[in-house]
């Protein structure tokens, strides 16, 4: 299927019906797998150091390749594709309409996991635990305040 050419220099073929580009939507996918390896390696490890083998070698390979780093230098790029082309109108109204819809979206799911998180910390401190005491993961410790 051979499509129009847009602005980009890309074929109208590589569009979903969204509007949303396919290829982009495929470098997402795999830059979530390239962060899910990694960090799903740590946690193999840890739980495999209390049985008979040792998973150390994924995690091994994992920060061989580096793929943490991968995925997320792969979502800037894909941001500095997207962000651009999502203005809509002159720059200043462009700009505004972006910015006012990435403040809603991020508000909106942010404002839950901000609650959450600070019940938690509370909770925390109501138990007797330190009140420094908050999230512990991969033994980083995330104060919430």
């Amino acid at each position: 299927m051979s499509g129009q050419r847009t602005d980009f220099g890309l074929s109208t073929a590589s569009w979903s019906d969204s509007g949303r580009y396919r290829f982009i939507d495929a470098l997402r996918g795999v830059a979530v797998l390239l962060v899910l390896i990694i960090h799903i390696s740590e946690i193999y490890v840890q739980i495999s150091s209390n049985g008979r083998h040792s998973g150390r070698w994924i995690a091994d390979i994992s920060h061989e390749f580096d793929f943490g780093r991968m995925g997320v230098t792969i979502f800037f790029l894909i941001s500095g594709f997207v962000i651009p082309s999502s203005f809509v109108g002159d720059r200043l109204n462009g700009t505004l309409k972006f910015l006012i819809s990435r403040f809603f979206r991020l508000f909106v799911s942010g404002q839950p996991t901000t609650s959450c998180l600070k019940f938690q910390g509370m909770s925390a401190s109501v138990s007797g635990q330190a009140a420094t005491s908050g999230l512990k993961f991969h033994g980083i410790r995330a104060s919430i305040s």
